[in-house]
Order: C-alpha cells, then sequence, then structure tokens
C-alpha cells in the first residue's frame, strides 16, 4: 500500500487527505522499505551485469532505463530510509539532533547520490563522459552496486536490532525473514 493511499485512507468516515501532518503506521514505513529494498536489489543486479558486459554496452534503451530509474529512485529511497531509522535511533543526547549513526547513514547516502551522479553521466546517451575507460566504468558501477547493497543490508540489522517497541513483532519478523535470505543467497 503506498503512502498516498494510506494518507487517503479513513477511520470512521474521517479523511486523512487533509492532514498535513500524516505520517503513515512504523509499520507501514518498514513494509515500504523492505519493498523498496526488493527494487533495488533489482537494479543493483542490473547494474552488475552492465558491469559484466563491460567493454561493450547493452543497448540503450536498457542502461537508459536502469539510469532512468536509479536517478529518481534512489534519492527518495534514501528519505524514506532516514525517516525510519529516525524511528528507531535515539537524537544525540547532547545536541538532540540526530543519532551519530544516522549522520553515518547519510553521509553514505550523499556519498553514494554523488556516485550515481557520475555514474549518470558516463552512461548518458549522449556522452557526457565518453573518456571514462570500460575498466574505470566497471570499477564506479562496481563500487556502487556493492556499496549499495551493503547500505540496505546496514538499514535492515539496524532496525532489526532496535525495532522493537517500535515495530510489530510481524514486521520485524519480514526483516528477519529479508536478512535471513540475504545470509542464504548472498543477495
Amino acid at each position: 500500500m503506498s503512502d498516498q493511499s494510506l494518507k487517503e485512507s479513513s477511520i470512521d468516515g474521517t479523511s486523512f487527505a487533509d492532514d498535513a501532518a500524516y505520517r503513515p503506521h512504523p509499520d507501514a514505513q518498514l513494509a515500504g522499505m523492505l519493498k523498496d529494498h526488493v527494487e533495488l536489489a533489482c537494479l543493483y543486479d542490473a547494474l552488475e551485469e552492465l558491469a559484466d558486459c563491460l567493454p561493450a554496452m547493452p543497448s540503450a534503451s536498457i542502461h537508459s532505463a536502469v539510469l532512468q530509474r536509479l536517478e529518481t529512485f534512489l534519492p527518495e529511497q534514501h528519505r524514506w530510509a532516514r525517516e525510519l531509522l529516525r524511528c528507531v535511533l535515539p537524537p544525540c543526547p547532547r545536541t538532540g539532533g540526530d543519532s551519530p549513526l544516522l549522520k553515518r547513514v547519510i553521509e553514505q547516502q550523499h556519498e553514494d547520490e554523488g556516485l550515481l551522479g557520475d555514474i549518470v553521466d558516463a552512461l548518458h546517451p549522449d556522452g557526457r563522459c565518453a573518456c571514462l575507460t570500460p575498466n574505470t566504468l566497471g570499477y564506479m558501477l562496481r563500487c556502487f552496486f556493492i556499496n549499495g547493497r551493503r547500505a540496505m543490508l546496514f538499514n535492515e540489522y539496524i532496525v532489526f536490532s532496535r525495532g522493537r517497541g517500535h515495530f510489530t513483532v510481524g514486521a520485524l519478523s519480514r526483516v528477519g525473514e529479508r536478512l535471513g535470505y540475504v545470509e542464504e543467497t548472498g543477495r
């Protein structure tokens, strides 16, 4: 269920569509993050296939579709992940701001988004960065999808280890199942 459909739902005929302070239930946010992680895993797999094809490049339509989805999806998913992690990571006692762990997650997200910009330039059909060698591009792609996979798992481990009291047992068990699947398959 999307955030918009959750927002438009109602209880006792009272719509939440006009409630500017509406926030989905933490379990719904967690389910959304897990759904996003499945889609991100598929995108990272596609980038790995791109890297494995080098020096030959796949059709422009294939890498353009992957890049377009990453450009729009990754920053949105990062924002959702930050909100979800704020639920489980208490603020810094000294400053009242984000916890040091969340600050590190945010720093890594910014680094990933910067590398994504470089990859988009390198793979753009108009050849904005045609000077890159296939080895350099392959290295960039591998750094990106390896770091992305690690970040997803790290976020899931944070939620799983610190989520008691914030999420239902059922929601946390879905995270545990996902982590178990990753351990079994490596993905």
